[in-house]
């Protein structure tokens, strides 16, 4: 009896020992706030007012925050080279077999892709507009070593992806130069199915064919080669 009080009470340390160190943490990071705002000429009239409306001050906070976060990781990417973290894409509704079928883009579409992702795009692809980062492979890679580097951004919808792709591929029909790699090198999204998974889709250009050759694969399911491209959230 004795044995179980004494590690109850030891417990109960630990946890208050974390919350002190929690409650310490909070008052020195808002006690460094406020001498850096100052610092700023804010008054404390102005943060007071300013903390009275946490609806709107929070959000706005844990944003500036994520910001800072995010773009100091692209800056510790080890085997991953940061080509860009600003591609627009803007593109109106569209039929997907207007594209994927009886587009202006040939295709050569593999079975894995067909099954995995063109038979779960609805018919209508709705308009979507984003900004994309791309980086490049400096060796050889899986996919849980991309992800892991990059982070685990959100994978691409369904419907996000087919956006995605049917513009860049209209910026490139012929295989022109651009944001897809066109020396035979994958161009590689991840890509998350309606059950949950995520597959990663390889899109390249086939010289042979004069064609796009589209397929999907998943998660560790295929070795990536060094110079090849990785599209993800920017």
């Amino acid at each position: 009896m004795m044995e179980h009080h004494n590690i109850w009470r030891c417990q109960m340390t630990q946890k208050k020992s974390s919350i002190f160190a929690a409650l310490m943490f909070i008052v020195d990071f808002f006690s460094s706030l406020l001498k850096e705002l100052k610092k700023r000429n804010v008054s404390e009239d102005q943060i007071f007012d300013a903390l009275k409306d946490k609806k709107d001050l929070i959000p706005q906070m844990a944003e500036k925050i994520a910001d800072l976060i995010v773009g100091a990781s692209k800056f510790a990417l080890k085997h991953l080279q940061l080509i860009t973290d600003q591609i627009p894409i803007s593109i109106q509704p569209f039929q997907r077999d207007s594209f994927f079928k009886n587009g202006p883009v040939k295709l050569y579409i593999w079975d894995s892709f067909r099954d995995r992702i063109l038979k779960a795009i609805p018919n209508l692809v709705p308009a979507f507009q984003g900004n994309l980062q791309s980086t490049q492979l400096s060796k050889d890679m899986r996919d849980s070593e991309i992800l892991e580097e990059l982070g685990h951004p959100k994978p691409f919808s369904l419907l996000e992806f087919s956006s995605i792709l049917s513009y860049l591929l209209m910026k490139q029909p012929e295989g022109e130069e651009g944001k897809l790699l066109v020396n035979g090198y994958a161009t590689i999204f991840y890509v998350e199915l309606e059950d949950g998974r995520v597959v990663a889709v390889d899109a390249r250009w086939g010289d042979d064919d004069r064609a796009w050759i589209l397929d999907a694969y998943v998660l560790d399911g295929a070795f990536w080669r060094e110079g090849y491209r990785v599209f993800s959230r920017s």
